[in-house]
């Protein structure tokens, strides 16, 4: 995940957009009222970005089989 985040800023991705997760979630604790050290939002961005890549993978996997079974 962290791979993926350096090469989306490498490429011009504007850091809003990276981080997303991160500041959404930062800003939804701030709303209920309880502080949250930037950290916070740094490693829910990391963790999002983990699954999505998860979740990727699990349909690349499952797209593959598809394609094994039927052909």
């Amino acid at each position: 995940a962290l791979v993926l985040i350096v090469a989306l800023m490498a490429f011009g991705v504007r850091p809003s957009l990276v981080f997303a997760p991160g500041l959404a979630l930062l800003a939804f604790l701030k709303h209920a009222h309880l502080p949250a050290p930037r950290a916070v939002g740094v490693l829910a961005t990391g963790a999002a970005w983990w699954l999505l890549i998860v979740a990727a993978g699990f349909v690349w996997t499952r797209v593959a089989a598809s394609r094994r079974d039927g052909a």
